[in-house]
């Protein structure tokens, strides 16, 4: 196995270069969102607006038909499409701060896209699945794409079971 992983980067470097850098990319991303949301975290807003409150007032200037409710737990935030309800986590729910203002008019603004449907918003709803299979599912598929390549399966194998993925 330590053979065919030396062979991998000596021979083939862009079959082990291709996986990972989507996966830095990624990590490189969240890293970075971490960093900008705990530096305006700390900025609080001058109006002291919560973020429950400019979503409802968001959401009544518009004439949307969406419910607020509070979520537990951190980073729960989401617009359920199927009950048009926006769920703030406790943080956003009663935070004054511009992160937690960002966060819950952008939770908001789901709620008005969805209220008036466009070209891109229905072009949007399909893919919704595929992300949160990804994000769900993406380090599985990596895992299994790695153990493909150490079997020597990809070739054959790894065809059978895209395949099977799609």
């Amino acid at each position: 196995m330590t053979m065919y992983v030396i062979y991998l980067i000596f021979e083939d470097p862009i079959g082990v270069l291709f996986p990972l850098l989507p996966v830095a990319l990624a990590l490189w991303v969240r890293l970075r969102i971490g960093r900008i949301f705990r530096r305006w975290a700390s900025v609080e807003s001058r109006s002291a607006v919560s973020g429950s409150r400019l979503v409802e007032e968001l959401l009544a200037a518009s004439g949307a038909e969406a419910t607020t409710r509070r979520a537990s737990g951190p980073i729960t935030e989401y617009y359920d499409k199927i009950n048009h309800q926006i769920r703030l986590s406790d943080h956003v729910w009663d935070g004054t701060s511009l992160a937690a203002l960002g966060i819950a008019a952008q939770k908001a603004g789901h709620a008005l896209g969805d209220d008036r449907p466009r070209w891109v918003q229905r072009l949007h709803d399909p893919l919704v699945f595929a992300v949160r299979l990804g994000a769900q599912a993406g380090w599985l598929l990596l895992g299994a794409g790695l153990l493909l390549a150490t079997l020597k399966l990809y070739r054959g194998g790894g065809f059978l079971l895209w395949g099977a993925l799609i």
